[in-house]
């Protein structure tokens, strides 16, 4: 009898103390309302290349008062898919479900789709469609600037140094320039648009338009692109 009265006493003793521990943590938790704090290391602005998420994470850390270093909860949602600015924000909660965040701008920049590219040429007037080589290397953060660009005139002048300015989600524009076409002035203007193809970033198609100075004669091309 003795045995199971103290048994019974151990039980009780041992479920009292379970329950003031849970009660505790609970308690915890309850009272915790205070927000974690994000750091943003280095200048307002990100400059990154496309795509580089890890970028935009780097050197961010997340700190709370109750649950320590939470670094590795930290989440955005951007992708850097779009040459260009954006807004970046990080989010973060502690246990207690208290949300944390910090904002900061970032510029993508077109490095990625430099490389040397195969333009396969159509004219709008349906003659013969015709092969071109083009060497394109980052001018800037946001433009990229093509060599060579469709040297067809027998005096080139002009036709280097040719530069696609960010125009939108996945599209770029030509920045206008006089060139010389078969021996007169001709304005050259245009689009471009980019994505990714099989992890490679890279100009998908080119259409220009020459207009002659003096007169109003022009000329439409659309070209795709290998890379």
């Amino acid at each position: 009898m003795k045995k199971t009265f103290l048994s019974i006493v151990t039980l009780v003793s041992l479920s009292l103390f379970i329950s003031c521990g849970d009660d505790g943590g609970n308690k915890e938790k309850e009272d915790d309302t205070t927000k974690p704090t994000i750091t943003l290391p280095g200048s307002d602005t990100l400059i990154l290349d496309l795509g580089d998420k890890a970028a935009a994470l780097s050197g961010v850390k997340a700190n709370d008062d109750v649950d320590g270093n939470i670094t590795s909860s930290i989440q955005i949602s951007n992708t850097f898919e779009t040459i260009g600015y954006e807004k970046i924000e990080y989010v973060v909660y502690d246990a207690a479900q208290n949300k944390g965040t910090a904002e900061r701008d970032a510029i993508v920049r077109s490095g990625k789709l430099a490389g040397t590219y195969t333009l396969a040429i159509t004219p709008e007037d349906g003659s013969n469609p015709f092969n071109y080589a083009i060497t394109v290397s980052e001018k800037d953060i946001t433009a990229l600037l093509a060599n060579g660009f469709h040297q067809v005139a027998a005096n080139p002048n002009g036709w280097d140094n040719v530069i696609f300015i960010e125009n939108g989600p996945n599209q770029l524009k030509i920045e206008e320039k006089t060139v010389l076409y078969d021996g007169d002035d001709y304005i050259l203007t245009g689009d471009a648009t980019y994505d990714k193809n099989n992890n490679v970033y890279q100009l998908v198609s080119i259409t220009y338009t020459l207009t002659r100075k003096v007169g109003s004669a022009s000329e439409t091309y659309s070209a795709t692109c290998t890379k």
